[in-house]
């Protein structure tokens, strides 16, 4: 992550780096913030947008069956055993693999300023924040 001389980030919680995917932090419906970023008179917040929805299926004797299990929120999602990026990642491309698109809505990382999105998502919430960054240093967008 950037780090310039006068610039705040202050995070509402930890985010690990192993966990930066916006489906880990889906609490409710809508945005939630989880950084906000300050430089002289100017604020940038990093906010988590979208809604989650996963079809997850379960397995039998018999292979993979297509159940109705939904996954709209975090928890439920690390109840099912995906736990960090890199699990969420292999198994929506494995369940793709195989046919099955499990994946409905899904999450995303967007910088705001001016009580607007900079119109921009992102994957990740320290790529996020880096571009936050970026917006909040560039005098074009604050006159």
């Amino acid at each position: 992550m950037k780090t310039y001389e006068g610039v705040t980030v202050e995070y509402t919680q930890t985010i690990p780096t192993n966990k930066q995917m916006p489906e880990f932090y889906v609490y409710q419906e809508g945005a939630e913030a989880y950084a906000q970023i300050t430089y002289l008179d100017r604020v940038v917040d990093i906010e988590r947008s979208g809604e989650m929805r996963f079809h997850i299926p379960e397995v039998f004797e018999d292979g993979l069956v297509y159940k109705d299990k939904i996954i709209r929120y975090s928890d439920d999602l690390e109840a099912a055993g995906i736990n960090d990026d890199i699990q969420l990642t292999q198994f929506i491309k494995t369940m793709g693999n195989a046919g099955y698109d499990i994946v409905d809505n899904n999450p995303w990382w967007e910088v705001f300023a001016h009580n607007e999105d900079m119109g921009e998502i992102y994957d990740t919430f320290y790529e996020a924040v880096d571009a936050g960054i970026d917006y909040i240093l560039d005098d074009k967008g604050w006159d």
